[in-house]
């Protein structure tokens, strides 16, 4: 898709960030209504190592069962994203679609992939008490019920406001994991040691959430030398 007349769509950009190298620098793009995030520019300085630059889209979704509150780390989800033999049909993302409308069908698609359980480290991202606003953490300590429900907890508290029961929760995995339905990695880039350097789509995108109204992630896993998140755009767009 061709998105040369950017003024047609919503744009959104991510601003400079940084942290002391062995920590992972991380930015959430939201999700839009009827819409399909695409990056078209990332910009990215590496210091004295090359690092290694990943845009992680939503892999599968589930609901949050009991509402949490501020500052609150325990969460119960409705069932495990990553059990994709068993749970996809339920949970399956929007998908490929036309004009902002899911493709019929699409839910009933089978998974080509195995099973991802969710684990320790897995990326998540949770919408808020602002049904338009979502918020990204890791979790760690998953557990198991009997009706199919999971118990996890938060790296990252709940934001201020809380997390309603019912929020959607997007499962993003870890940075090598792929999608159960083409069994694509994660698109993923590598930057040059010492340089600031700029991907471009050259009038289209560098990659694109999977379906409608999901979030994309940048990662850089910010190994040795301190990286610079220098710039990230991007647009809002309907197939």
């Amino acid at each position: 898709m061709s998105l040369q007349l950017v003024g047609a769509f919503p744009t959104f950009s991510r601003p400079k960030k940084t942290i002391a190298f062995g920590t992972v620098i991380t930015s959430l793009i939201q999700p839009r209504k009827k819409a399909i995030a695409k990056v078209t520019t990332l910009k990215y300085t590496a210091a004295g190592t090359a690092h290694t630059l990943t845009l992680m889209r939503a892999l599968a979704r589930t609901k949050i069962v009991t509402a949490i509150a501020a500052a609150g780390t325990a969460a119960v989800l409705a069932r495990d994203p990553g059990n994709y033999s068993a749970n996809y049909a339920a949970d399956a993302l929007t998908g490929p679609n036309t004009n902002g409308v899911q493709a019929a069908g699409f839910a009933g698609q089978t998974p080509i992939v195995a099973n991802n359980l969710i684990a320790a480290n897995d990326w998540l991202v949770i919408q808020t008490a602002n049904p338009h606003q979502y918020y990204l953490t890791q979790m760690s300590a998953p557990t198991t019920n009997a009706d199919g429900t999971v118990n996890i907890t938060l790296t990252t508290a709940a934001p201020t406001g809380g997390i309603p029961a019912g929020a959607v929760v997007f499962f993003l995995g870890t940075t090598t994991d792929t999608h159960p339905l083409t069994g694509e990695a994660h698109p993923q880039y590598t930057g040059t040691a010492s340089v600031t350097s700029t991907i471009d789509g050259n009038g289209g995108e560098i990659a694109s959430a999977f379906g409608i109204e999901e979030p994309l992630v940048f990662h850089s896993d910010n190994a040795t030398a301190t990286g610079v998140l220098e710039l990230i755009t991007g647009v809002y767009a309907r197939d």
